[in-house]
């Protein structure tokens, strides 16, 4: 009964990332979070689980889905920041709210950086515009940062609600 649980929050932060990326938060030209990144990161904060790297994927899969970058690049690049994130949630994260700011604004970042990092190396893009050269880049990663700790919260209230249990979880 917990898989099914665990799957419909995953489905439901899932959801509510593809809704809030491609309808609500569109309209604003200057206020743009990153959801799909933010939930990630915050199911690999939270979930002890095996499975983090998997969540991680299909989160870069949905924004590939949305994006006009290679397909697949996201997902890569979020399985490839998935595991120092596991690492840092298991040995260090204790649920404070500015590590939750750093560890969201410099995670994004670095997702960033390395999409731009890609895109040179794959296709030998030095405009700058797809990477950290873009000044659209820091304004997302604050509007991300301001949203994780309620969603932080919200993914821990249905963690309490529903019994899952999600810190408590086997390596």
């Amino acid at each position: 009964m917990k898989e099914i649980k665990v799957g419909f929050v995953i489905f439901l932060f899932w959801i509510v990332s593809i809704w809030l990326n491609t309808v609500v938060f569109t309209q604003f030209q200057w206020f743009i979070p990153n959801f799909y990144f933010l939930f990630a990161t915050i199911f690999i904060l939270c979930w002890k689980g095996e499975g983090t790297s998997y969540i991680a994927m299909l989160f870069g899969l949905t924004q590939d889905c949305f994006s006009s970058l290679p397909f697949g690049l996201f997902a890569i690049i979020f399985l490839v920041i998935s595991l120092p994130l596991r690492w840092y949630a298991i040995k260090v994260f204790q649920e404070s709210i500015l590590a939750l700011f750093v560890v969201a604004s410099v995670g994004f970042l670095l997702c960033y950086s390395l999409v731009a990092l890609a895109l040179i190396v794959i296709f030998n893009d030095k405009s700058g515009e797809s990477g950290l050269g873009n000044p659209i880049i820091f304004y997302e990663a604050i509007a991300t940062t301001l949203f994780a700790p309620a969603f932080y919260y919200l993914l821990k209230k249905l963690d309490k609600e529903l019994k899952i249990r999600f810190s408590e979880r086997k390596f």
